[in-house]
């Protein structure tokens, strides 16, 4: 005989209580990313909430010469964005929307992926090389503000010829991510601010396969660590960060 477990109606409503308490708060400040061709603004989540708006950036961690640019369907959102290139974000005012990704200039399409957002929260759309010689992208939920006194650290694998990593800040006996899959990413995490760099390692051992200098890492910022590879197969970082812009002019 099977035992059939039943959930009361108080503790679907209590799951469900929990589900809306977890979703991220859209920022009340407006946000200052940082990549390596300058800054950019972008409004507070609060107001893009208004708007009855989301935002939406391009980060091209697919090896190649040409640039990138991504659809929501079919509609251009940026373009030209180039390897390693970071894109400001831009407002989108659909939830449900079809993500589709092209080289600039072409009208072929490579990869698309479906993903429902949330209206005031930021998103970084990451595209990447898969295991087979493709192109794939993945959506990913940018939660940029640390606990109060914190700086917060993301990292983004993209690199289709290492299996599983594990990420240390120097100086460090244990590390900030272990076991992170390619295509995948851990989250971010908050640590204390200081002047620190990164290596990256084979999570089954070995020398470092990569390492970053050291850099400092500043209370109320987001940085961000996409690991993939140049052209010719050497490894490398695109690195960003998103900083809250307090007193910054109305958006």
């Amino acid at each position: 005989m099977r035992t059939r477990w039943l959930l009361p109606l108080s503790g679907l409503l209590f799951v469900g209580f929990l589900a809306y308490a977890c979703q991220q708060a859209p920022t009340a400040d407006a946000i200052v990313s940082m990549t390596e061709n300058g800054s950019s603004l972008s409004p507070s989540g609060r107001k893009a909430e208004q708007h009855g708006t989301s935002m939406v950036r391009l980060a091209n961690a697919l090896p190649g010469r040409e640039g990138l640019e991504v659809l929501r369907d079919s509609v251009s959102l940026v373009a030209n964005v180039p390897f390693g290139g970071v894109s400001p974000y831009v407002e989108v005012a659909d939830n449900t929307i079809r993500f589709m990704l092209r080289r600039s200039g072409s009208p072929a399409m490579v990869a698309n992926a479906d993903h429902r957002l949330q209206d005031g929260l930021r998103y970084t759309v990451v595209a990447l090389s898969d295991r087979n010689g493709g192109t794939t992208m993945r959506v990913i939920r940018d939660d940029l503000v640390p606990d109060e006194g914190r700086a917060r650290v993301r990292v983004i694998h993209a690199a289709p010829a290492l299996d599983d990593v594990a990420v240390a800040m120097t100086g460090a006996t244990d590390p900030l991510f272990a076991n992170l899959e390619y295509g995948g990413d851990a989250g971010f995490k908050d640590v204390a601010p200081t002047t620190a760099g990164f290596t990256f390692r084979r999570e089954l051992g070995g020398p470092p396969v990569l390492a970053l200098r050291s850099m400092g890492l500043t209370s109320g910022t987001a940085y961000t660590f996409i690991l993939t590879s140049r052209p010719n197969g050497q490894l490398m970082a695109i690195s960003f960060s998103d900083a809250g812009a307090s007193g910054s002019p109305p958006n």
